[in-house]
């Protein structure tokens, strides 16, 4: 098969706010079952995910703190999810090595809390 290009926005995406140096834009951090916090931007998952938009954004406590728990998520599953929030591809998506938990989750982020 053909390389697919990233457009430059999503490499971006990737290069700054998918590295150690994004936790500068972070506004929020999520933190894995494994205990790991990932710096995130609100804004980002919100727009791609209606469970994030109503996480971070609605009435529930999440959206009144800098630091989110999601304890059910291990910390390679979160990092994957954001990664496609902010880039609509995945490091297991392109290697074809996909997960069915990170499957779960992706689609989970796609849906309603």
């Amino acid at each position: 098969p053909a390389a697919v290009h990233e457009s430059a926005v999503v490499q971006a995406l990737r290069d700054e706010l998918l590295s150690e140096k994004g936790a500068r834009f972070a506004d929020v951090l999520l933190e894995s079952a494994d205990g790991e916090t990932v710096p995130a931007v609100r804004a980002i998952l919100a727009a791609r995910s209606p469970m994030f938009a109503g996480m971070l954004f609605g009435d529930f406590a999440e959206a009144r703190t800098d630091k989110v728990s999601l304890a059910a998520w291990k910390s390679t599953t979160l990092r994957a999810v954001i990664e496609f929030c902010y880039t609509d591809s995945t490091a297991a998506l392109r290697k074809s090595t996909v997960d069915s938990e990170i499957d779960e989750l992706v689609a989970l982020a796609q849906t309603d809390r």
